[in-house]
């Protein structure tokens, strides 16, 4: 059982999503399941402004997801903000689970 869990887990893809409109964030995306995603965000090391924009940012990509896969709505399941320490310079990360919910519009694919 623990083995099958470890080769779903290895099987889930991260990707990186570009948000030309929030500059200041990357942007890291892993589906865990059909309507499932959790989204990791990492603030560029040299910035100016923009602390307070990954909020933004989770749940801009998750009406984003909404749309593109045709459910009615979302819910953000968790979230979370820190900093990480490094040696020479401080980086502010969050990270939240998003839940797609809804039934799916059979017909979203043809942008009906």
């Amino acid at each position: 059982m623990a083995a099958d869990m470890q080769q779903k887990e290895s099987r889930r893809e991260t990707y990186s999503v570009s948000e030309p409109s929030i500059p200041n964030w990357s942007l890291e995306e892993t589906p865990l399941g059909n309507d499932v995603y959790f989204l990791s965000m990492r603030a560029r090391v040299f910035r100016s402004g923009g602390d307070g924009e990954s909020l933004m940012l989770l749940k801009r990509r998750a009406a984003a997801l909404q749309r593109e896969k045709g459910f009615s709505g979302y819910q953000v399941v968790d979230y979370a903000e820190r900093v990480e320490s490094g040696w020479f310079f401080s980086q502010k990360v969050a990270e939240g689970t998003i839940q797609l919910v809804g039934k799916p519009n059979p017909f979203s694919q043809f942008g009906m």
